[in-house]
């Protein structure tokens, strides 16, 4: 778990892979506010939600959905936020696939991300819920496309 402080210095209390580094350097070196960073965040939760996609929604067509569009910025966070995420959550809701629920709340997770970091960003939240919600968003995914999910409901 990676914890800011109030004064913006970094208390990690285990090693979270990629995550850290991300933390670190958004808000290291460079000075910059972590406002600037909560796009970068976003972006870095997209990727390893697509990643859950590919393994829990089969054989779905996503490469048009705004799984597989880069987040660079604040208009891309609303979009997912808004319809074009919950357009991802209809594609996920047929019978396609037995772990598509698991990805739909990849989704889910990273569409409140997206939501969280809008908040942030308009002086509604603090910067702790944006971080605390990108640590969720990614561990949902990992789970799934690590095998976690596949494992713990007996289907290796």
């Amino acid at each position: 778990m990676i914890l800011l402080t109030q004064n913006g210095s970094i208390f990690a209390t285990e090693d979270r892979p990629g995550f850290a580094s991300l933390l670190l350097r958004l808000i290291g070196a460079s000075g910059d506010e972590p406002r600037s960073g909560a796009v970068e965040l976003v972006e870095d939760a997209r990727q390893h939600v697509l990643r859950a996609l590919e393994v829990t929604a089969c054989h779905l067509p996503l490469h048009d959905t705004i799984a597989h569009d880069e987040v660079t910025q604040w208009t891309h966070v609303i979009d997912v936020a808004d319809l074009d995420g919950l357009v991802l959550l209809d594609k996920l809701s047929g019978p396609q696939c037995v772990f598509a629920p698991f990805g739909a709340a990849a989704v889910a997770a990273w569409r409140t991300l997206a939501s969280r970091a809008v908040a942030y960003r308009d002086g509604q939240l603090p910067w702790r819920f944006v971080t605390d919600q990108a640590e969720h968003t990614i561990r949902i995914a990992r789970w799934i496309y690590d095998g976690g999910c596949a494992h713990t409901f007996g289907q290796h």
